[in-house]
């Protein structure tokens, strides 16, 4: 009888260890500046197929050699070269799966390069694979496929302590319980979204000391992301969550804004007295309204700010610039519009637009804004930019536009045809491959 139960003790352990067996994860680099989990078992069957066959190139899913009951992981290594990782059940069939993709043009053949196998998928994502790990690393250029190779070589034969498992971005990863989530420095996506992203951080903090941490879920060509920004670094950490105090739920006051040639929106609700100084000292926010702020008292007009704001970020054709809208405690400051008028830069001018708006330009910008009589200031580089921030605003909004932003403190909208479409971005070079059609990204604080 105590053989038995032992016998049966060690076959339970041993099915255990099998449902959760991590193993083929060592490969993901420890360092990596991003990462994603994608839990196939808890997705929705759409969203299950979509995300896998964008990924694998594949029509069906099953007898790949590819086991679907482990999350799939995709990342970015610490020299910038994106990847998925993803077990192995079988490296028989899936050397068979390969075999077929090339017949279909979609991949080179397999070759074998130091105890690992490697192929060429759609010209320019190396595929690389033991009997328990898969590694797609890319884009690449035919050039540089024998370095990333060595690369991977690397990657597939670490040990525990070697890779991601033992890092502490995976552990924060490890914690959420949702079919996607994501743990990714804000410098590795698109340098229009970093300044946002990295509100409240100390002055003189480098953005790679800032971790996204978020949920991901996709609706219709919209991907979610529900999360916030935090640090390893105990001073970052603790400057960010007293940041993100200042905001107060948002109303959607502002949510028919953003157009369709707008690549950036972002939208809260706060005090201005209370939000300027964390702005103060965000480089990149800074640096937008530098050009702005020399003619224009810009850090007066944010200090009036009581109630819902949106900023609009617009990077083509003769808009390009920054909007800006918001709901304002008083309109004192334009009492000393006529003395930034005489104060202007060699240069530049304040010239009246309409009642209680004006124009600013230097002959490389321009800006013009104003107050309505509900107290809502508003702003554009063109003059038809500037009346659709105040013009596109909607007393009841659409169910879907409530449902973005109710509940909400901090929302941002980004338009992927304007941003992220570089080489080697995470955004540019995964978002499409791996999650289907997406136009538009949504990043929330709740």
């Amino acid at each position: 009888m105590k053989h038995i139960r032992f016998i049966i003790g060690l076959l339970f352990f041993n099915m255990l260890l099998a449902c959760t067996d991590s193993s083929y994860l060592n490969s993901v680099p420890s360092e990596s500046k991003a990462l994603i989990a994608i839990n196939p078992a808890k997705m929705s069957g759409v969203d299950n197929i979509v995300v896998l066959k964008s990924l694998l190139h594949l029509k069906k899913l099953d007898k790949t050699g590819i086991d679907l009951s482990h999350r799939i992981f995709l990342f970015e290594s610490p020299d910038g070269n994106l990847g998925a990782c993803v077990k192995i059940g079988d490296a028989s069939d899936f050397s068979k799966t390969l075999e077929t993709l090339n017949k279909q043009g979609i991949c080179s053949e397999v070759s074998s390069f130091r105890d690992y196998n490697f192929a060429v998928l759609k010209d320019s994502w190396l595929v690389g694979y033991s009997d328990k790990s898969l590694l797609i690393m890319g884009p690449v250029t035919v050039a540089g496929q024998s370095q990333l190779r060595q690369q991977m070589v690397k990657y597939l034969s670490q040990d525990e302590d070697e890779g991601i498992l033992s890092s502490r971005i995976y552990e924060k990863l490890d914690s959420l319980d949702a079919p996607m989530g994501m743990v990714a420095q804000a410098d590795v996506l698109p340098e229009q979204l970093v300044a946002p992203l990295t509100i409240g951080i100390p002055k003189g903090t480098d953005a790679s000391r800032v971790y996204i941490c978020a949920n991901i879920e996709k609706r219709g060509d919209c991907l979610f992301f529900d999360g916030m920004p935090f640090s390893f670094n105990r001073k970052v950490n603790e400057s960010l969550q007293n940041a993100l105090s200042v905001y107060r739920p948002i109303k959607g006051v502002y949510s028919n804004i953003m157009q369709s040639e707008d690549a950036v929106g972002i939208f809260m609700n706060v005090d201005g007295e209370a939000y300027l100084p964390i702005l103060q000292n965000n480089k990149g926010f800074q640096v937008l309204l530098s050009g702005i702020n020399s003619a224009i008292d810009m850090n007066n007009i944010l200090k009036s700010v009581d109630g819902e704001m949106a900023l609009i970020g617009t990077t083509e054709g003769k808009g390009q610039g920054i909007s800006l809208v918001a709901q304002l405690a008083h309109t004192n400051w334009l009492a000393d519009v006529d003395y930034w008028k005489q104060s202007c830069p060699t240069g530049g001018k304040i010239v009246d637009w309409q009642r209680n708006a004006f124009h600013f330009t230097d002959g490389k910008t321009d800006f013009y804004f104003g107050v309505t009589s509900k107290k809502q200031f508003y702003s554009g580089n063109t003059p038809q930019k500037a009346l659709s921030v105040v013009n596109n605003q909607v007393d009841a909004t659409t169910q879907d536009l409530n449902d973005l932003f109710t509940g909400q403190r901090f929302v941002m909208k980004v338009n992927l045809q304007h941003i992220g479409a570089e080489k080697g971005n995470m955004v540019g070079d995964f978002v499409n491959p791996v999650f289907g059609q997406v136009s538009q990204l949504v990043y929330r604080i709740k």
